[in-house]
């Protein structure tokens, strides 16, 4: 027996767009539970809201005149203002695809303008058309205020592919440990020396 008639069926283009549409969906979804407050009441941890903007291009060689050393010679500079003031080397690790969307695995380097360092892993989806994206960077460290940093950025914005070319925002938290819990340890053991 035959459930389904002909004018019932989907077609592959309308698959596909539905796919493309989930697909798009559950990034947004993922990203935004990411970057959601994972970290609040984590005792001895200090975390710090963050907002900024970027504006990015695909490079070869990075300002600091180290080349771009992914294996797919996708690299670039992101030119960062707001709450984190400086650039963000980003290099692609790897990549793949799916009907209308294209997925990137990085790692970024953050050379903030005040000599501070912040490194993360990154997972990037791009919507070909209209080239909308989103991001969850995942902090895994830095030097000077991001000394053993942890935390979530998410990113939204747009990338154009052909003129390699980026920008939009990123928002999330960065926590570091939080010293004072160290010196109140310590206040504590004099106490009890009493």
């Amino acid at each position: 027996m035959k459930f389904w008639r002909a004018s019932n069926r989907m077609t592959a283009r309308a698959w596909r767009l539905a796919a493309t549409a989930f697909a798009v969906f559950a990034m947004v979804c993922w990203v935004t539970m990411a970057s959601a407050d994972h970290h609040s009441g984590d005792e001895g941890l200090d975390c710090e809201s963050i907002e900024a903007d970027f504006t990015g291009m695909n490079v070869a060689v990075f300002p600091s005149g180290t080349p771009c050393t992914s294996p797919l010679g996708l690299c670039a500079l992101n030119t960062l203002t707001g709450d984190l003031e400086g650039v963000a080397e980003v290099t692609a690790t790897a990549a793949f695809d799916a009907p209308g969307l294209l997925f990137i695995v990085s790692q970024s380097l953050f050379l903030l303008d005040n000599g501070d360092t912040l490194t993360s892993d990154d997972a990037v989806a791009i919507a070909l058309i209209p080239g909308e994206s989103v991001a969850n960077l995942s902090i895994t460290g830095g030097t000077g205020e991001w000394e053993n940093a942890t935390g979530r950025l998410a990113v939204i914005g747009v990338a154009d592919l052909a003129a390699g070319t980026s920008s939009g925002t990123l928002s999330g938290e960065i926590c570091t440990p939080d010293d004072d819990d160290d010196d109140d340890d310590d206040d504590d053991d004099d106490d009890d020396d009493d």
